[in-house]
């Protein structure tokens, strides 16, 4: 589970991520690199290839979610929702590995948001050699550049079908991805859907619309550099992981163990990160990519 988001301060861009799990991670510091769009900063974590966030000096930066849905009735067990979390899955899981590299390549490979976005669409619908045809389950993305921000969904089965008691049926359509393009001065999300129907409803999770909410309400009141620093530490509904800033009070929970975030400049991109730990109780270090 995370929390994310894009705000427009003035002329700066800024995109942020907090990167919570269930098991124990290690987190490593960012790593600049080389693709085709310039140099780039991966951030990355023991047992995963490719990246859980990164952004390059064109000001391209991306972010992403576990799509948390209401998964299909115990009759339809074959739901693609049933096999992995994307960004919280910790296992061996060769497809995730490759959705991993796809966001790398994304962040490499492109000098704005939206050409980004379309080169994860792609994976998402037509995966790669090693596993081709759509991807096996749901996901949430976030791509921003300099000028404009791109918050998309993904579903293998489209939307859902629901009966006359609100129960998950069945599924309405093919592979699809979603997008929308935020034009207010910040939009954060969690792991709830927008733009699907198959988001998981207020009772069966109430972290990612408490922390949703919460996220929002401290954007809309201060929409800047401190608010998000203010945000990320949050822990509004107490050391659980009903906050923002994530604590486990049992084996099992979710916890912050990770936080970032990008924001664009003149002439590259400055990225600010917490590993192995999180914004309440670690510092704050610093790495600056130039053109």
């Amino acid at each position: 589970m995370c929390t994310i988001g894009t705000v427009f301060d003035a002329s700066v861009v800024r995109s942020f991520k907090q990167c919570d799990l269930t098991d124990p991670t290690t987190f490593y510091p960012p790593e600049e690199r080389q693709g085709k769009a310039g140099t780039y900063l991966a951030l990355t974590r023991l047992g995963r290839p490719g990246l859980w966030a990164g952004g390059n000096t064109s000001g391209v930066t991306f972010t992403a979610a576990d799509n948390y849905t209401r998964e299909l009735t115990a009759r339809q067990s074959n739901s693609p929702f049933r096999l992995v979390r994307t960004n919280t899955y910790q296992g061996s899981n060769s497809s995730v590995d490759s959705l991993f590299l796809a966001y790398e390549k994304a962040v490499a490979d492109y000098d704005n948001a939206q050409d980004a976005a379309n080169s994860l669409a792609d994976f998402y619908l037509n995966g790669d050699a090693e596993h081709p045809g759509p991807f096996e389950s749901a996901d949430i993305a976030m791509f921003s550049d300099t000028s404009q921000a791109v918050y998309m969904e993904y579903s293998p089965v489209g939307n859902f079908k629901f009966n006359g008691l609100g129960d998950v049926v069945g599924q309405t359509g093919k592979p699809e991805v979603l997008t929308l393009s935020p034009k207010a001065d910040y939009f954060a999300n969690t792991n709830n859907c927008r733009l699907f129907n198959t988001s998981v409803t207020y009772p069966m999770n109430l972290s990612t619309f408490l922390r949703l909410e919460r996220a929002e309400r401290l954007l809309l009141i201060q929409p800047n550099h401190d608010g998000i620093h203010k945000l990320l530490r949050d822990q509004y509904f107490g050391e659980t992981e009903l906050s923002i800033c994530r604590v486990a009070v049992k084996p099992g929970e979710f916890y912050t163990q990770a936080s970032v975030i990008f924001s664009t400049q003149e002439n590259g991109l400055m990225c600010e990160y917490v590993i192995n730990g999180n914004p309440r109780t670690k510092p704050w270090q610093t790495m600056t990519i130039t053109k």
